[in-house]
């Protein structure tokens, strides 16, 4: 049996993690979940973006996904506000989009520091 390739388990983690973040932002919030909220949604859209990245090979489609991903924090505040279960908060926005940047620059790092050490593909 073959293995598959190392972007398919990246794209197969990255839909993984966008489907995550899809139910766990918009089921009833569970109570008391420990921790700041602000971390765990930065902490998300970082983890997403990372793995989008390591997907995708082309820097454009890179790029691409980050405008979506911040889309997609936005999109899900506007759903929450709407839901009657959870509220919006702009914060999260802010967030959502300073932990996708921050995974977008942290691909960046391991591709440079991949190509410099020569481990794997940038």
């Amino acid at each position: 049996m073959e293995l598959p390739k190392r972007p398919t388990l990246y794209r197969i983690a990255a839909i993984g993690i966008v489907l995550a973040i899809l139910v766990l932002s918009l089921m009833p919030a569970p109570p008391g979940v420990p921790g700041s909220d602000k971390l765990h949604h930065f902490l998300a859209y970082m983890s997403c973006m990372f793995a989008w990245a390591l997907a995708l090979a082309r820097p454009k489609s890179r790029l691409v996904a980050l405008i979506l991903i911040c889309a997609m924090g936005v999109i899900i505040e506007f759903l929450q506000g709407w839901s009657g279960w959870r509220t919006f908060d702009g914060a999260d926005m802010a967030a959502n989009a300073l932990g996708a940047m921050c995974g977008w620059i942290a691909s960046r790092v391991h591709a440079q520091l991949a190509v410099r050490f020569g481990a794997g593909r940038a």
